[in-house]
């Protein structure tokens, strides 16, 4: 799991790198593509912990990744719905319900399947 951290800081470094020109500080004026950006990348690192706990049937992965899966909810509520009108905060919501209802229908498949084996 540790191992895989550097990883994300890096991808998160390319992410503001992406957005902003040469020499510019990193966290100023982030944009609300940026932040979203963001959430994007570190929801599907999170999910990969899920699978990679799946996968090696290891408990402890699948609740780090859903804890992570936590923390960006949060985020998304708190950071990235402020900035957005009322039409794309209905959407986004609506595809964050989505997703969350897909997430914990997969779990609860994987979950009983590697119960039974």
């Amino acid at each position: 799991m540790v191992h895989c951290s550097p990883g994300l800081a890096a991808t998160s470094w390319e992410v503001g790198n992406w957005y902003r020109p040469p020499g510019a500080r990193m966290m100023a004026g982030q944009s609300m593509y940026e932040q979203a950006t963001y959430s994007i990348v570190w929801a599907v690192y999170a999910v990969l912990i899920v699978i990679a706990g799946f996968v090696l049937k290891y408990r402890l992965l699948r609740v780090l990744g859903l804890l992570g899966l936590l923390a960006i909810l949060a985020k998304v509520f708190l950071v990235d719905l402020s900035n957005l009108k009322l039409l794309p905060r209905v959407l986004a919501l609506a595809a964050l319900g989505m997703a969350l209802l897909g997430v914990s229908f997969l779990y609860q498949k994987f979950t009983r399947r590697s119960d039974q084996s």
